[in-house]
């Protein structure tokens, strides 16, 4: 194993594959999550193809009206 990454790290190849290793953050920044928050009259009567009142900038069947 060793001499295939000496080969890999020769051609340049393992550092290039190292950037797509990179940490994700799964969680966003803020903690509150907005969709906790929302009262069920705000959901009611929301077309499911519009913003999610919520903000989140995703469809609303996507986001809170996928509860």
């Amino acid at each position: 194993a060793k001499f295939v990454q000496k080969e890999y790290i020769a051609n340049g190849l393992l550092s290039k594959r190292k950037m797509f290793h990179g940490k994700v953050n799964e969680f966003p920044e803020d903690i509150n999550n907005p969709r906790k928050s929302m009262k069920v009259s705000e959901m009611k009567g929301t077309d499911r193809n519009k913003p999610c009142p919520c903000g989140s900038q995703r469809k609303f069947k996507k986001c809170c009206g996928n509860i």
